[in-house]
C-alpha cells in the first residue's frame, strides 16, 4: 500500500501502524531522501536513511567525540571487514560506550524524528510477518519518543491538516492518567473544540496530535455541534444589539407590539425548546440566550419608562457584578443545578483569577457534579486542581478536593492530600475526619 503524505500525515499513518500492531517496513521517499523503517508489534526495530548527516561518523562529528581522519578510517576498516563502525571505533578506544549509546539514539531520533514534518512525498507499507529484529524501545517508551518528535517536528501545515477532520470534536481522553510530557496546559486544550485549539494555540495543537496518535485520547464530534454553533452566534449577536433590535423593533413602538414580540421571540427560544438534546452546552447557550431576552425586554420598559436600562444602573461596578453572580451560582448549587452554578463560577474565575474563594467554589462544584452524575473521569477534576495549586498553593480546600478524588479512584494519594490539608490548616475539620476514619478502617481498602 502506498500512502501519498499530501493526503495523509505520518503522524497518522503511524497511529494506525501502533494500533494494528504492525509488522513489516515502511518505506518513505521525499525528493531525494529516502528511508527504511522496520516495525515489530508497532513498534520500531530499525531505521536507515540515504543521508549523510545522518550517519553515525557524521552525528559523532558533530558532537566533537571523533575527528574527520578518525571518521574516514574506521569507515574503511568497517566496509573491509564488513563490520558496524561503532564496534571499531570502541575497539580502537576513541570513544566510550555510553557516547556511542547516545549517538545512535540521536541518530535514530534524527532518522525518524524527520519523517514527521514531511508534507510532501510518500510511504509505502510492505507487512511482512516474523520480523526478527528486537525492538528498539518498550512499548511505553516509544509512545514517549513520538509524541516528543511530533511536538519538536510537525509543522503548523502538518497539525493543521491532521487535526482539521476532527475541527468540530471535543478531545475525549482515554484514561484518567494522560502523559505529561506535551508541555502545555492539558485542561484548556481537553475543555474546548478542536477548531479552538487550532486557533489560539499551535503547542496546544502539535500536543493534541500527539496524544491522538500514541492512544492517549480520541475525538468526538457532539452530534448536536450544528445547533451549539447557531446558538453560539445568536447570542453573540444579541449581546451586540440595542434592547430594542431584540424585538426587531423601533423605540416608538407600542406597547401592543412590544409585548406580542416578546411573547413570540421568548416562545422561539425558551430553554425548553431545545430540551431534547439534553446536551450541558446546548443547556447553557439557551439559557444565556433567554436570559439576554428577559435582560432586553426589561430593559425596552424601563427605557420607556424614562428610566435607565438596567446595564447602566447595576453592573458598572465589578464588585457588584462579581457578588451578584456569587450569589446566583450559590443558589443554583443549593438546587443541585449543577451545570449553572459550573457555568457562572468559571465566569467568575475568568473575572477575577485571582480569587481563591471562586476557584476553589468551581473545583468544589466541578467535584459534586462528577459524584451527582456519576459519568465522566475524574481527570478533568484533578487537572483543575493542580491548575489551581499553582496560583494557591496554600488552599487547604484545594488538597481536601484533590483527596475525595484519589479516596473516590481508591488511591492510597489520598491520604498525603489530607494530610497536607491538615498542615496548611490545622482546623480542617472535614480532611481531620477523612484521615480518622481510613485510620480506624485500616486504610483505602477496607472503606
Amino acid at each position: 500500500m502506498q500512502l501519498s503524505l499530501e493526503d495523509v500525515s505520518f503522524a497518522l499513518i503511524l497511529k494506525q501502524l501502533i494500533e494494528e500492531s504492525f509488522d513489516g517496513i515502511i518505506f518513505a521517499v521525499n525528493a531525494e531522501t529516502r528511508k527504511g523503517l522496520i516495525f515489530k508489534e508497532g513498534r520500531l526495530c530499525a531505521v536507515q536513511s540515504n543521508r549523510t548527516d545522518e550517519l553515525l561518523g557524521s552525528i559523532l562529528i558533530s558532537q566533537g567525540q571523533i575527528s574527520a581522519e578518525a571518521n574516514e578510517a574506521s569507515l574503511r576498516r568497517a566496509r573491509i571487514e564488513r563490520r558496524k563502525q561503532g564496534e571499531i571505533l570502541l575497539e580502537q578506544e576513541l570513544i566510550s560506550p555510553a557516547a556511542i549509546a547516545e549517538a545512535l539514539n540521536l541518530q535514530t531520533e534524527k532518522r525518524f524524528g524527520e519523517l514527521f514534518g514531511w508534507s510532501q512525498g510518500f510511504v509505502k507499507i510492505t507487512p511482512k510477518p516474523r520480523i526478527d529484529k528486537p525492538h528498539l524501545f518498550g512499548s511505553d517508551e516509544f509512545k514517549a519518543l513520538v509524541r516528543r518528535l511530533i511536538l519538536a517536528n510537525c509543522t503548523s501545515t502538518v497539525v493543521i491538516a491532521a487535526l482539521s477532520p476532527f475541527a468540530a470534536a471535543k478531545p475525549q481522553p482515554l484514561s484518567d492518567d494522560l502523559p505529561r510530557d506535551t508541555g502545555v496546559n492539558l485542561m484548556e486544550i481537553l475543555a474546548q473544540p478542536v477548531h479552538q485549539t487550532l486557533a489560539v494555540s499551535e503547542a496546544g495543537a502539535r500536543a493534541l496530535l500527539a496524544l491522538f496518535c500514541t492512544g492517549a485520547l480520541n475525538f468526538e464530534k457532539n452530534r448536536y455541534q450544528d445547533l451549539i454553533d447557531s446558538l453560539s452566534q445568536m447570542l453573540a449577536s444579541l449581546e451586540n444589539q440595542d434592547p430594542f433590535e431584540v424585538f426587531g423593533l423601533s423605540r416608538h413602538c407600542s406597547d401592543d407590539q412590544l409585548k406580542r414580540a416578546y411573547i413570540k421571540i421568548a416562545k422561539e427560544h425558551h430553554p425548553d425548546v431545545y430540551a431534547y438534546a439534553q446536551d450541558a452546552q446546548v443547556k447553557h447557550l439557551s439559557t444565556e440566550i433567554f436570559a439576554h431576552i428577559q435582560k432586553a425586554y426589561e430593559a425596552v420598559k424601563r427605557i420607556r419608562e424614562g428610566k435607565p436600562a438596567e446595564d447602566e444602573v447595576c453592573f458598572d461596578n465589578d464588585e457588584i457584578r462579581q457578588e451578584l453572580l456569587f450569589r446566583q451560582a450559590n443558589e443554583a448549587l443549593r438546587l443541585r443545578d449543577y451545570q449553572k452554578s459550573l457555568d457562572l463560577f468559571r465566569v467568575l474565575t475568568k473575572l477575577s483569577p485571582d480569587n481563591r474563594v471562586y476557584a476553589e467554589a468551581f473545583i468544589k462544584t466541578l467535584y459534586l457534579k462528577w459524584q451527582a452524575s456519576k459519568r465522566g473521569s475524574s481527570l478533568e477534576i484533578k487537572l483543575a486542581i493542580k491548575d489551581a495549586l499553582t496560583r494557591f498553593p496554600e488552599s487547604d480546600q484545594l488538597y481536601l478536593l484533590l483527596g475525595w478524588v484519589f479516596k473516590k479512584e481508591g488511591s492510597n494519594k489520598a491520604i498525603e492530600a489530607f494530610r497536607q490539608a491538615v498542615r496548611i490548616n490545622p482546623n480542617n475539620t472535614e480532611a481531620r475526619r477523612e484521615l480518622r476514619l481510613i485510620e480506624m478502617r485500616g486504610g483505602l481498602k477496607n472503606m
